[in-house]
C-alpha cells in the first residue's frame, strides 16, 4: 500500500522546467508506451506563468543543443535555447507572446562534426499544431 502511494506521488512530479512534461511522461515515452505523446511533443498554445504563447517540445536524443528559430528572432540559431529534460532526449521551451501561424523551426546542433565544425540541422516537426514551415530547409554548418 505504501509503495503504491509512493509510485503515484512520484509519477506526478514535473520532469521539465515548465511542468508540461512529467516524469511519468518521460518513463512511458522511453518505454515506448506513451500513446498520447502527440499531446506533449510538437507545438501547443499554452498559458505559462500568466503569459500566453506557444510551448514546444521535440525529441532529439543525440543533440548537443537545440534552439527555436523563426521570424520572431530573425532566424537566429543562437537565440531561444531549449532545455533538455533529463536523459529523455526531449527538449522544451515556452515562447511567450508567440501566436498560431508564426513560422518556426528547430536548430538542432549534433554531437558530431564535419571537418571540425558542428552540424546544425534546421527542422520543422510533423506532430502538434500546424506551425511548421519549410521556408528554410536543409543543413548548414555553424
Amino acid at each position: 500500500m505504501v509503495a503504491k502511494k509512493r509510485i503515484a506521488a512520484s509519477s506526478k512530479k514535473k520532469a521539465s522546467a515548465t511542468g508540461f512534461i512529467s516524469d511519468l511522461d518521460c518513463y512511458l515515452f522511453g518505454a515506448g508506451t506513451h500513446y498520447d505523446i502527440y499531446q506533449k511533443l510538437g507545438a501547443h498554445p499554452k498559458t505559462y506563468k500568466g503569459k500566453e504563447g506557444i510551448y514546444f517540445a521535440v525529441w532529439a536524443p543525440h543533440a548537443r543543443e537545440v534552439h527555436l528559430v523563426g521570424d520572431f528572432n530573425n532566424w537566429n540559431p543562437e537565440a531561444n535555447p531549449m532545455e533538455r529534460i533529463s536523459e529523455s532526449g526531449i527538449w522544451e521551451i515556452f515562447n511567450p507572446g508567440m501566436k498560431l501561424g508564426e513560422l518556426y523551426k528547430f536548430a538542432i546542433t549534433t554531437q558530431y562534426s564535419l571537418q571540425g565544425r558542428s552540424l546544425c540541422l534546421q527542422r520543422g516537426i510533423p506532430s502538434g499544431h500546424s506551425l511548421c514551415h519549410s521556408r528554410y530547409p536543409g543543413l548548414f554548418l555553424d
